[in-house]
């Protein structure tokens, strides 16, 4: 009986040595990101004037509760907050393989309400171009190319980056 309880001692000293080692490390492949379908993007809608931010809870041009951002396909984009600050974030890829080795483009529509408050009147357009890569830092899988554009305007072209402002005409 003791020779059985210290094989399984020995056993479990061994298991715990192994994640010990490599688990609770970097060297496991362990991030607190493991790729661009958990990295949301961060952007902010501002005037082109004043730079004044247009969407908030109160005291802006459009009601957060009333702002919406769909996919092209008619469905909200993914992980999708709109912020009482007018901070907007959403997650772009479906997942962290769609754009490895190929250029992927997607469009999203910003809904804005109306004066009156009436959701939807007002549509802006989003576009971003990426392509990933593979890494031997952590993430495994990050953006090579990152660009963003609003309305046919390029506003950034390069690394992936957060937050953008996107600067609204009237």
């Amino acid at each position: 009986m003791k020779k059985k309880n210290f094989v399984s001692i020995i056993f479990f000293l061994g298991i715990v040595a192994v994640f010990q080692d490599c688990c609770f490390t970097s060297e496991c492949g362990e991030c607190d990101l493991s790729g661009p379908a958990e990295a949301a993007i961060i952007f902010r809608l501002l005037d082109q004037k004043s730079k004044a931010n247009l969407i908030a809870a109160w005291g802006a041009k459009y009601d957060s509760d009333l702002v919406d951002l769909l996919k092209e396909d008619g469905s909200k984009a993914n992980l999708l907050e709109v912020g009482g600050d007018g901070n907007i974030s959403f997650i772009i890829p479906d997942d962290s393989y769609e754009a490895l080795e190929q250029e992927i483009t997607k469009t999203f529509f910003l809904f804005l309400p109306d004066e009156q408050g009436n959701p939807g009147r007002d549509v802006d357009t989003l576009e971003f171009t990426y392509r990933f890569s593979r890494r031997d830092d952590c993430p495994a899988i990050w953006y090579e190319t990152f660009s963003a554009s609003y309305n046919d305007s390029l506003y950034h072209e390069g690394k992936f980056i957060k937050p953008i402002e996107f600067l609204k005409k009237n």
